[in-house]
């Protein structure tokens, strides 16, 4: 029952945000005039829906993993899923107040940079609300769109854990034979 409300809520939830990021990028790239209010308006209504969507997704999480798999409430409200939605509730509804702000601006306003911001953060925010990103185990390699590092993988993303072009052009001779004594060390259990 709480899986099947689960799969409803995403999809809510998806439509919001679509609506909502959407409606800002129609508005940079596209619309100019009339219809700039009645956007905003529908930009905050997706807002808001995203907001009690991810809301009642949160609840519906929180009880599952108190009540079905008994955690306790502090190691629960640890996971990665419940903090980074509380992030995008509060980042929703922030930016349903900005498109209702700018909307009774009614012209230029300086609040087109928050509106933006926000709807980037929705975006770069909603792949860690997904159960595959929330995972306790693999998660770099499932935000990766890999199931395990290769060589290629490793030198595409070094430059995230090394500052220095000296450092990249001193481990990159070494990551085939790390890697392998990686396989060789692994023990499936």
């Amino acid at each position: 029952m709480f899986s099947v409300f689960d799969v409803l809520l995403r999809g809510l939830i998806l439509a919001a945000q679509a609506t909502a990021v959407g409606g800002v990028c129609f508005l940079l790239l596209v619309a100019r005039g009339p219809e700039t209010p009645r956007s905003l308006l529908l930009i905050a209504a997706g807002a808001i829906t995203l907001a009690v969507g991810q809301g009642l997704s949160l609840a519906n999480e929180i009880f599952v993993l108190l009540h079905e798999a008994a955690w306790p409430l502090r190691a629960a409200l640890d996971t990665l899923y419940v903090q980074v939605s509380a992030v995008r509730i509060v980042v929703a509804l922030a930016l349903a107040a900005c498109a209702l702000g700018l909307r009774r601006a009614g012209g230029p306003s300086r609040l087109w940079p928050a509106v933006v911001t926000l709807a980037v953060v929705l975006v770069v925010a909603a792949p860690w609300t997904s159960h595959a990103a929330a995972r306790l185990d693999s998660r770099v390699l499932l935000l990766l769109h890999t199931s395990s590092l290769s060589t290629e993988v490793v030198r595409d993303t070094l430059n995230v854990l090394l500052k220095y072009e000296v450092d990249m052009e001193t481990a990159i001779p070494q990551v085939s034979e790390l890697l392998d004594k990686a396989d060789r060390a692994f023990v499936p259990g």
